[in-house]
């Protein structure tokens, strides 16, 4: 799995055919199962915190979309990050078993 940062990406390369070639496209052409990219920045301490949940839940054997699911809502339950802002900015795409 590979995250990205929307923000930090180009605007990629154009493709004959393929029109403009996202990272997150060629995260995925290079090999990566999954990706999970955010569409605008959010603080660092929230990411951590939802990406910690994250990796936590998944390792210890939920499916990927479940342990993101429950990741975002415990960001959503918590007291400092409840705001859509914080936990809506990523999307998982791929493999998300």
């Amino acid at each position: 799995m590979r995250a990205e940062d929307r923000l930090r990406q180009r605007t990629g390369e154009v493709q004959i055919g393929e029109g403009v070639m996202s990272l997150r496209r060629t995260f995925r052409i290079a090999g990566a199962q999954t990706v999970l990219a955010s569409h605008w920045k959010v603080s660092d301490k929230a990411t951590s915190q939802l990406m910690t949940e994250f990796i936590r839940r998944w390792r210890s054997g939920e499916p990927r979309a479940k342990a993101w699911r429950e990741a975002q809502l415990s960001l959503l339950h918590s007291k400092e990050y409840s705001n859509p802002y914080f936990w809506a900015a990523f999307t998982l795409t791929g493999q998300w078993r």
